[in-house]
């Protein structure tokens, strides 16, 4: 009975550190494994750190090449801009000159070299490198015998013989760099002389509107005014004295009205 207790004894003290062995291997299994997952969660918190880095990272480049996109959009608008600007078609008034209008029939004169009347005609240009389409010129003139600052919306009144108005209107096209006439004002010989004489005041006044074909659906103006001084010797033409001056003629700008487009649209 005695031996028996003692080997009883003997497998509860084995059996009892067989036990404790296993909870301590199960306590380092446990050990172990809350280890490796505290692993796992850093490496994940690692993997999510550089998946965001990589997301922060291609943001910005993205954002980069949003940004030059849109800087290279301005710059080829610029480039564009300035392209239609240097190559297409601006009209501009040069002045006004003066011409002889001749009628051997009613001079008797065969050479027809004796002037009946005079022609101030505005001179023109197109500056640009391309020609003008749907080109209309409109023009004014006034004579008057009272000075007046802004003649471009003036309208005579009925019966009053001290001014008078004449309106005309010319379609047209002008090639690239080419100069021409377009709108002219006839001044007989006694309205001549009454302007040199100081009575008579001469307008020329009016409008250019043209498209481009660099940008068809745009619609350009250029607005003129000039107040005329034509100075001289009315015989010219008449007499070939060396003491016969020849008439010539300067244009004077209105204070408004000389302008182009968006410029015209701010009442210059």
């Amino acid at each position: 009975m005695t031996g028996l207790t003692a080997l009883g004894l003997v497998a509860l003290v084995f059996y009892t550190f067989y036990t404790r062995q296993m909870v301590i291997d199960a306590e380092d299994a446990a050990r172990q494994q809350t280890i490796d997952i505290q692993k796992s969660f850093g490496k994940t918190d690692e993997a999510l750190a550089a998946a965001n880095r990589l997301a922060n990272a291609a943001a910005q480049s993205a954002n980069e090449s949003r940004q030059l996109a849109r800087e290279a959009a301005a710059a080829n608008a610029i480039s564009q801009e300035a392209l239609v600007g240097v190559q297409r078609a601006f009209m501009f008034p040069k002045g006004v000159d003066l011409e002889q209008l001749t009628d051997a029939r009613a001079t008797g004169d065969i050479t027809g070299t004796k002037p009946v009347a005079w022609i101030a005609r505005v001179k023109w240009e197109n500056s640009g490198n391309t020609p003008t389409r749907n080109l209309t010129v409109a023009w004014r003139c006034l004579y008057s015998f009272d000075q007046i600052n802004d003649p471009w919306g003036f309208v005579p009144k009925k019966g009053d013989k001290s001014k008078g108005l004449v309106t005309g209107e010319v379609r047209s096209v002008f090639g690239p760099k080419q100069t021409e006439y377009a709108g002219a004002c006839g001044i007989p010989p006694i309205a001549l002389l009454l302007h040199q004489l100081g009575a008579y005041n001469y307008y020329v006044f009016g409008i250019a509107t043209y498209n481009d074909v660099l940008s068809p659906k745009r619609v350009h103006r250029t607005e003129f005014c000039y107040a005329l001084k034509i100075t001289g010797n009315i015989e010219t033409g008449w007499r070939d004295a060396p003491s016969v001056a020849p008439l010539t003629s300067e244009a004077y700008a209105c204070q408004k009205h000389n302008c182009a487009d968006e410029e015209c649209a701010n009442g210059n």
